[in-house]
């Protein structure tokens, strides 16, 4: 068995989470290296080893659970020169200190505070995970995804947006949480190019996690086919958002009026959180 290695410059613990590096061993698995590509592509998780030294992470406990993600701002200075990525796009981002290079990069690099709200939300609502089929669709780090592992659910895939994303940050925090009665998958790629693999791949989630997703406006159609093409009928969406994003046009009313007026989800508001800037959490399930 390959050992599943990371290489970290000492960095200082930080609350906004970045990246870390995954050095060597992943298989080959058959994703375009052009930036420019964003079909959908599924990768799975290595049978590997952590070799933790060095290791900077920020712990996290909910409902009982520890969790650990990594962190640190010199991580960031390190996969610039790390050949782990193959994503220029996503190397551009990190020189610039960006959480967005359009149709390339959408912040996966970083923790946002609203996928920590959904964890709280998880941890304080009376769902049931085992048995469940799970989705954290662009995720990022994968915190609530994990959190859903750790509370029982069975199977749990991530989406995001960036394939390096995805071997970077996300592989590496499931394997630092790793739960071995849980199947995880991993898949890169557009929202619309995923909704097609999943019904090629007839996908079915009981619930689908999402944070931080509806801050541009003109996404909103591509996450409304996720929505209807892998959510189970008897299934639930949990969404946490700012209620405005500024400067881009997003946000939880625009997101409500967007999908009642397709009136194939009821959408309620089940959390307002006022600390700091004002965000939401919502529940949405078919009418």
């Amino acid at each position: 068995m390959s050992t599943f290695k990371f290489n970290f410059l000492p960095s200082a613990e930080d609350h906004d989470l970045t990246r870390e590096t995954l050095s060597e061993n992943l298989h080959d698995d058959g994703c375009p290296a052009d930036d420019t590509d964003n079909l959908a592509c599924e990768l799975q998780l290595p049978s590997s080893k952590i070799e933790a030294k060095g290791l900077d992470t920020a712990e996290f406990y909910f409902k009982g659970h520890h969790l650990q993600i990594l962190s640190g701002p010199s991580v960031e200075d390190h996969l610039l020169n790390s050949s782990a990525l193959s994503s220029l796009a996503l190397k551009n981002a990190i020189a610039r200190h960006s959480d967005l290079e359009a149709g390339k990069y959408e912040g996966g690099l970083k923790l946002w505070e609203c996928a920590v709200d959904l964890c709280q939300y998880l941890e304080e609502c009376d769902i049931s995970m085992p048995g469940c089929s799970v989705l954290e669709l662009g995720c990022g780090g994968g915190l609530p995804g994990i959190l859903a592992a750790k509370m029982g659910a069975d199977i749990v895939h991530f989406q995001d947006f960036n394939k390096d994303v995805l071997e970077v940050y996300t592989m590496p925090n499931i394997l630092l949480n790793f739960v071995d009665t849980c199947k995880f998958s991993f898949f890169s790629g557009d929202w619309s190019s995923f909704a097609s693999l999943a019904l090629e791949k007839n996908l079915r989630y009981d619930v689908i996690l999402t944070s931080e997703t509806i801050y541009n406006t003109a996404s909103y159609p591509k996450l409304h086919k996720v929505f209807t093409s892998v959510l189970k009928k008897t299934g639930i969406i949990l969404l946490a958002a700012k209620s405005v994003y500024f400067g881009v046009g997003g946000g939880v009313d625009s997101f409500i009026k967007f999908v009642d007026e397709r009136q194939q989800f009821k959408a309620d508001i089940i959390r307002n959180l006022d600390k700091g800037v004002f965000r939401k959490i919502l529940h949405l399930r078919w009418i």
